[in-house]
Order: C-alpha cells, then structure tokens, then sequence
C-alpha cells in the first residue's frame, strides 16, 4: 500500500496459486466501497418508436457526416434500399435551417441483413453551417422526429445537461487478462471500426477514461481524486519490457 501510495503501479510476483491476483481483487474492491465525491455525467438520451437522438462527431461539423447508430437503421428502412442507393429525407427547422438529408445504403450486406454494413447521412450545407454557428460541440445530439416514416422528420439540436452522481464502486476497477500478443495494442486499447465509424473500446480504455474525468471533476473542486485499478492478470504470458514500454 505504501507503494501505490507513492507510485501508482506495483507488481506481485510469486509462484502460481498464492493468490497474487485475489489480493489485488481485494484491495480494489476496498477501496472502491470508500466514500467519494460525486462525479459529473451527462444526460442519455433515450430513443421511443417516433424519436431517435444520433451523436454529433468532429465529421459532422467538418463534412456534414453523420453516423446512425446501428440499433437506430430501421428507422431509414435500409432492408427495402438497393445498396448504393441515396434516398432523400426532408429536414424541417432545426436552428432555423431547412433541407434535404441524405441517406445512403453502402453496401449489400445491410441489404441482405448480414455483415458490418452501415448507412451514412450527409446534412444540408444550410444546417450543417447552422451547428457550427450555434457553437454546436461533439457532446450534443441531433433529435429525429419522425413525421412522415422514411420520408420527412423533423430534426432538433439536443444538448444534454450534466447532474452529480456517485460512482458506482465496480466502475472504479477493472480486471484485464494480459495477452501474449504483446505488438498488438487493440486488446488493450480497443481499435477503429472504419465501417461503423466509431472506436470500439475496451474494459481498460473505459476505467481509464473514467479516471481521467473524475480526475478532472475532483480538481475542478478542489477535492481529493478517487483511486482506480487496472489488475492486470497472468503478466507471464507477455514479454513485459515490452508490454510496458
């Protein structure tokens, strides 16, 4: 304890089945159960069967891209759309801006049902100038309403408001199996899916993540920061000077 006290890493190293990983468990999870400050998490928009909310991204203020959720595709009906086709859906006064949104089958595979496949949106230039006008950032959503099914919706700018929560103690640790394929950092760190356009993250980069931001949030209050954990297990199974390095 007094190691991770004054350098947050410590290695337990010994013969198999003396229960090096057992303790690291333990004292993780003790001191995941001490009272901590609150953090700051932003609102999650919830989708109904009229209203869905898609996720602004620095390609939507750059290009105008905008990327669907996959559990959101039905509501563009991608299943009865030739593949490259683009179908025109109607727009209606999201910051005062009007137009046309693109909606394109890229693949068969979507067709077919099958396959990582995904529909890309390209917004109007006219709205696409009123986000970046408004200060829009990549935190905010774009709500759709749905008026007239896969043809017309009406599209508002929502922005979620942040509230004060406790940290659920299982989100302050997180238990890693080491991989011998050390050259490879997805394991670890996740990777990008050019398909879905989106990061696929790991156990690791979430606690991580999670760490940095009630980092921040404890600073900004001039509180003490919340330990985290990242047991890595079964470190014989990788060359650790390289691991680590």
């Amino acid at each position: 304890m007094l190691s991770l006290k004054s350098k947050p890493f410590i290695i337990l190293s010994g013969i198999s089945g003396t229960g090096k990983t057992k303790i690291a468990q333990l004292v993780a999870e003790y001191y995941a159960q001490l009272p901590q400050p609150p953090i700051s998490v932003r609102e999650r928009p919830v989708d109904t069967n009229t209203t869905f909310h898609v996720p602004i991204h620095d390609t939507t203020l750059s290009s105008g891209q905008l990327q669907p959720l996959l559990q959101q595709y039905d509501y563009f009906n991608p299943a009865n759309q030739n593949a490259g086709r683009v179908i025109t859906v109607q727009v209606t006064n999201i910051l005062g801006a009007q137009g046309d949104l693109s909606v394109q089958v890229n693949n068969r595979s979507m067709v077919a049902g099958a396959g990582d496949a995904y529909l890309s949106l390209t917004l109007p230039s006219t709205l696409r100038r009123a986000l970046i006008e408004n200060g829009v950032e990549t935190s905010d959503y774009l709500a759709f309403e749905v008026v007239d099914e896969f043809k017309r919706f009406n599209v508002s700018l929502m922005r979620p408001e942040y509230h004060d929560v406790d940290e659920p103690p299982e989100h302050r640790y997180a238990f890693v199996s080491v991989r011998p394929e050390w050259r490879d950092h997805t394991g670890l760190l996740g990777y990008w899916d050019a398909d879905r356009k989106q990061y696929q993250r790991t156990s690791l980069l979430e606690i991580m993540l999670r760490a940095q931001r009630s980092y921040d949030h404890s600073l900004s209050r001039g509180a003490v920061p919340a330990p985290f954990f990242a047991i890595l297990d079964e470190m014989n199974l990788s060359r650790i000077e390289h691991y680590f390095s």
